[in-house]
């Protein structure tokens, strides 16, 4: 297929949406492209195969405003007397005729957009961090045949996926994201992101991910991480550092893990242990204190000292609050057409800009006593 049988200009610059923002961040070749690479076909109409992508971009971004309404402000056609806005039912149609893989396309193009920046870097490190979320989807059928609902289904008001997404820190861009039905889980939706994870990074996450397998899989990319653990994993402390860390041989239990799967990993990683309370003073003011234990492959202390790997671990928040932002970007069900057949977990309920939305940090940077020293096992 050649990309002239998408014959999208003349719809295009009759709204406007070449001198639009969105536009500006992805460009309208780019939709070609990613149309053309699908086997989508648009005839020269208004509601084009290109407008009708930056329609479901701009959806994302207006969770407030009817689909008539951001049309408006996608297209900029507010104002202009001779240009009148589609119908409800076409802009419905035209959304549904799309399917999956276009956004699907895009995403794999847009993601990481933005991510080396200044504010994203630590000691050498493109600093990035993993979380999830939960979107409410279109309560219809051939959504609830695939991911199903909370519960026995019954009291659940739509459906719900859950999604997680690799994010860089400090820059909020979206380096890669999964999802799928709610009943997965969050740590089974990692090991998908782990192929994403390469040298150069710096992976942060909390204690609902650590697992032995997990960590194993997630070092052997060279990724260096740097995780939260919950304080019934054992780590045998064998070194303890000047900084007030140790040096640690983390070990699988023999219960939790069956004889074909140890046979696959390592039988001990080692890892420092670093100690400490993190205080995260929010935007209303309210100061939180917790105790926390971060095990990391940073082991040389005199590089990477355990205060600055302390306070570098507030930065996790940012992808917290992005998180919050993107879950307010809630499906329409008056206007939700049939998913097509196959497109689930291939590709968003929505492809956002990567850098588009997002909410700000916490008001004040995390702040931090001395690590504690840790113990010796003897």
């Amino acid at each position: 297929m050649q990309q002239s049988s998408i014959d999208v200009d003349r719809a295009v610059g009759v709204f406007g949406v070449d001198g639009s923002v969105l536009a500006r961040l992805v460009p309208a070749g780019w939709v070609r492209q990613a149309l053309v690479a699908a086997g989508v076909v648009s005839r020269t109409r208004r509601t084009s195969a290109v407008l009708g992508v930056y329609l479901v971009l701009a959806l994302t971004l207006f969770p407030e405003v009817s689909v008539p309404g951001v049309f408006e402000k996608l297209s900029g056609v507010w104002g202009r007397p001779g240009a009148a806005v589609p119908s409800k039912s076409s802009l419905k149609q035209r959304r549904g005729s799309l399917g999956a893989e276009p956004l699907r396309l895009l995403f794999l193009r847009l993601r990481g957009a933005g991510a080396q920046v200044p504010q994203a870097q630590w000691r050498g490190l493109l600093v990035c961090a993993w979380d999830g979320t939960l979107l409410a989807a279109p309560d219809v059928s051939a959504v609830v045949e695939v991911f199903g609902k909370k519960g026995d289904g019954k009291a659940a008001a739509s459906p719900l996926v859950r999604v997680l997404v690799l994010v860089a820190c400090g820059s909020r861009a979206v380096i890669d994201a999964v999802f799928d039905a709610y009943s997965v889980g969050e740590r089974a939706l990692a090991e998908r992101l782990v192929p994403s994870l390469r040298p150069g990074m710096l992976l942060l996450a909390d204690r609902g991910f650590p697992g032995y397998v997990l960590w194993c899989r997630a070092a052997g990319t060279q990724a260096q991480l740097c995780w939260r653990v919950k304080r019934n994993v054992r780590l045998d402390v064998h070194q303890v550092l000047p900084d007030g860390s140790g040096l640690a041989w983390w070990q699988p239990s023999a219960t939790n893990l069956s004889a074909a799967v140890r046979s696959n990993l390592p039988e001990k990683m080692l890892v420092r242990v670093i100690t400490g309370w993190i205080t995260v003073i929010d935007e209303r003011g309210v100061r939180r204190s917790e105790s926390y234990r971060l095990v990391t492959t940073l082991t040389d202390h005199v590089q990477y000292p355990a205060p600055a790997v302390l306070h570098l671990y507030g930065r996790r928040w940012q992808v917290e609050v992005r998180s919050k932002a993107s879950s307010a970007c809630r499906a329409r069900p008056g206007c939700a057409p049939e998913p097509p057949t196959g497109c689930a977990r291939r590709c968003g309920l929505g492809c956002a800009p990567t850098s588009c939305c997002g909410s700000r940090p916490p008001a004040r940077p995390p702040t931090h006593p001395a690590p504690a020293r840790p113990r010796c096992r003897k």
